[in-house]
């Protein structure tokens, strides 16, 4: 009894929130990269956290923006419509707040922050693009093209990707306890955003002058060849780039060339960087008690009357818990029973139709003993009793 319609609901019911949930973070990491950089605290931090928590509400209200072509009525495709343009205020405020944070700041151009800035940059692009979109003729115009393409990937590779890479340049000398190359961290950054640019701009060109997206190829004389062949030029490099920060990322914990992190080589403002890099497997030897925001930069800086203070040693160490394999087998049996659900139908020789749940019953098996041995083995654990020079 399914409908064509009714599926586009089901899907971008999920699709569209899923893209906020794939770019808070990215915010989350740039609000964090962004201060540290500029020598600033956040500007408007109460309003970065507010406008997160609407674009996070409001995610789950604009999905049938993409839909404006499937008849939904006047009423609905203004609704949404109306929707699509009040979630850029929200976004416009965390821009706002972003620049306001540079402005006036001692900025340093190290690799993390070169792609906070990509970061916001493509997003803006996204974003325009995106409120574009909220104009029901302007998206009946652009819909299924090129267009939509290069918005999509300005917000989730030019966002997201950008977004995650500078959380990796920032916060990889914590986790590994050296120092990635800022050169080559330089030079992945330029490769990707040369290579990106190359690639996904002309094609807000190549939707409006026609050319359908999902296809794998495309006809000659309609002006699409040197735009095509640029994007895949820029695609080769943006890949090369990818791959050279992949590499840095992975030769982080394997080369012993590199220079050591030591506790906070950014001059950071939050509680990790007080930690020795790597971070020993306990975090603190006794719990901080803390009195502001950027509390490592307080410690450092303020006055004295803002440092953090440290819990009263006791008799209890720091509780750690057991190894225990409950939680990888319990994991490895929800994977199975999703494959076993979605690969539940095949069709034999004669052409019909078979139902085979062996796999989804086996992991539901595995996923109820996992769960089961995960609760009976108790609280457990062990204590550590660490001196406070040893964080």
């Amino acid at each position: 009894g399914g409908k064509p319609h009714l599926w586009q609901h089901l899907f971008w019911i999920f699709g569209h929130p899923e893209v906020y949930i794939l770019i808070l973070p990215a915010m989350g990491i740039v609000s964090e990269v962004i201060p540290v950089f500029s020598r600033k605290p956040l500007f408007g931090y109460g309003l970065i956290v507010f406008s997160g928590a609407i674009i996070g509400f409001m995610g789950f209200a604009v999905w049938s923006h993409h839909m404006f072509t499937t008849g939904m009525g006047i009423v609905a495709t203004s609704a949404f419509s109306i929707l699509t343009m009040l979630i850029a205020i929200p976004t416009g405020v965390k821009i706002f707040n972003w620049i306001g944070t540079m402005w006036g700041g001692k900025i340093r151009f190290d690799t993390p922050m070169l792609f906070a800035l990509g970061f916001i940059t493509m997003f803006m692009i996204g974003g325009f693009t995106g409120i574009m979109h909220s104009s029901v003729p302007i998206d009946a115009q652009h819909q299924d093209t090129y267009f939509v393409v290069a918005h999509f990937h300005y917000v989730l590779i030019g966002g997201a990707l950008f977004g995650l890479y500078s959380g990796f340049y920032y916060w990889l000398p914590k986790m590994s306890g050296r120092l990635l190359n800022d050169k080559l961290g330089k030079l992945v950054f330029s490769m990707m955003f040369i290579g990106f640019n190359l690639t996904f701009f002309p094609m807000h060109y190549l939707g409006m002058i026609g050319q359908p997206r999902r296809t794998h190829s495309y006809n000659e004389g309609h002006g699409f060849e040197t735009w095509n062949q640029i994007a895949t030029i820029g695609a080769f490099i943006l890949g090369v780039g990818v791959l050279i920060g992949i590499y840095q990322f992975v030769s982080a914990f394997f080369n012993k060339k590199l220079k050591p992190a030591g506790k906070n080589p950014w001059d950071a403002r939050t509680l990790e960087w007080t930690l020795s890099s790597p971070v020993k497997e306990y975090n603190f030897a006794r719990t901080p008690i803390i009195k502001t925001k950027d509390q490592a930069w307080e410690n450092k800086y303020g006055e004295r009357d803002k440092h953090s203070e440290k819990e009263p040693l006791d008799d209890h160490g720091v509780h750690m818990p057991d190894r225990s394999w409950s939680p990888l087998i319990t994991a490895f049996g929800i994977v199975f029973l999703a494959l076993g659900l979605l690969f539940s139908r095949t069709v034999n020789e004669l052409g019909e139709l078979d139902r085979s749940y062996n796999m989804a019953i086996a992991g539901g098996v595995v996923f109820i003993l996992g769960v089961i041995m995960w609760a009976l083995e108790g609280p457990g654990g062990y204590h550590l009793f660490p001196k406070e020079e040893e964080e």
